[in-house]
């Protein structure tokens, strides 16, 4: 998905803004998401394909264009911000940093009781920093039923980049609204924008 970055979803949005993500036709037409991960036969794609070279080659990239901090800088993100932003642009990166009890998720709304805590610059309290290594997409938002209680639980869901077996079929549902894993610190939306190569 966003991986090549390290985890940081605005470095990654930035590098797909400057080089792009091949889209491949033919027997791999199955185009990546909005911020694809590099696989190496896209990466043979980043230079102008030759229109006389085999189907499987790229006949198209994505770029990102006007891509910026939801909550307006980094550390602003919020429930409310990103909701309106999956409203108006649809799926968006965010950046987490995975417990260890997300690496065995299998369904459900995930939740944890690690509280990541910020850490902040000397002299400037305003932008609180959080580790994290790892990039998602978000798609969508929901309420589930409490079984037990009958409360609505409001959950993101989310795209991972472990492969369909992971999770429920590479997706996860965490708690919305309580910054699980730093999900709401700091996610970044943009516009994808289709180029022909050819």
């Amino acid at each position: 998905m966003l991986g090549r970055s390290g985890g940081m979803s605005f470095i990654s949005v930035e590098e797909k803004s400057q080089i792009g993500v091949a889209m491949l036709s033919g027997e791999q037409k199955k185009c990546n998401d909005v911020f694809g991960s590099v696989s190496e036969s896209s990466l043979r794609c980043l230079k102008v394909p030759n229109p006389q070279l085999p189907e499987h080659h790229c006949r198209h990239r994505i770029h990102v264009r006007n891509h910026g901090y939801i909550g307006g800088a980094y550390g602003h993100g919020n429930e409310e911000a990103m909701k309106d932003a999956l409203l108006r642009r649809g799926p968006f990166a965010a950046s987490i940093e995975p417990t260890p009890e997300f690496g065995v998720y299998k369904n459900g709304i995930f939740h944890t009781s690690i509280r990541l805590t910020p850490e902040y610059r000397e002299g400037d309290a305003s932008y609180p920093w959080i580790k994290v290594d790892h990039a998602v997409l978000i798609v969508g938002i929901g309420v589930a039923i409490d079984p037990y209680n009958g409360k609505g639980i409001p959950f993101w869901r989310v795209q991972n980049s472990w492969g369909d077996r992971w999770g429920e079929n590479g997706y996860f549902r965490v708690l919305r609204g309580n910054n699980e894993m730093a999900v709401e610190q700091s996610p970044v939306e943009g516009d994808a924008v289709l180029e022909d190569l050819v």
